[in-house]
C-alpha cells in the first residue's frame, strides 16, 4: 500500500461509490447522498436599507450550525444580534432541524450572549484553533 496526496477530482468517484455503501449500511436506504450535504444560509439586519449584522448558518441531518453572527461596531448591544439569532431559530425550525450548534470563545462576553438565547457548553476544545480556548454550544428544539 502506497499514501501519498491527491486532489479532491481525483477521489470523487471513490468517495460517491463507498459514502453511498457506508451510509446504507449505518442508516438504512432512508438517506440518500445530498442528504448529506450541508445547505448554507445567510441572514442581514438592515436599518434604513443599510446592513447592519449578518450571519451565515448550514444545515445537515436536521442539525442548523451558527457559523457567524455580527454586528456592526457602533450597533452593538442594541439587539442585532439577537434577532439575527432569533431568525436563525425561526428559520432552523422551519427546515425541520431539531438541534441548533454553534462554536465560540470560552469565558467570554459572546458565551454570555449565547447563554442568553437558551444555548449551553457542550464540549470545551482547549488550546483550539490558535490556541485559543472555544467552547461547542447546543440547544434543542422543541418538537411540539
Amino acid at each position: 500500500m502506497i499514501v501519498g496526496g491527491a486532489i479532491r477530482a481525483e477521489i470523487e468517484p471513490f468517495l460517491a461509490r463507498a459514502w453511498v455503501a457506508e451510509n446504507a449500511d449505518r442508516f438504512g436506504d432512508a438517506l440518500t447522498p445530498p442528504e448529506w450535504v450541508w445547505r448554507e444560509y445567510c441572514l442581514a439586519a438592515y436599518e434604513a436599507e443599510e446592513i447592519v449584522g449578518a450571519a451565515i448558518f448550514r444545515v445537515r441531518g436536521g442539525v442548523a450550525h451558527l457559523k457567524n453572527v455580527i454586528s456592526a461596531g457602533a450597533r452593538r448591544s442594541r439587539g442585532i444580534g439577537g434577532a439575527l439569532v432569533g431568525e436563525f431559530e425561526n428559520r432552523a425550525r422551519a427546515l425541520g432541524c431539531h438541534k441548533l450548534t454553534l462554536t465560540t470563545y470560552h469565558e467570554d462576553q459572546s458565551l454570555r450572549f449565547y447563554r442568553r438565547h437558551g444555548f449551553e457548553i457542550e464540549a470545551v476544545l482547549r488550546n483550539d484553533a490558535f490556541h485559543v480556548d472555544r467552547c461547542q454550544m447546543v440547544r434543542f428544539l422543541d418538537q411540539g
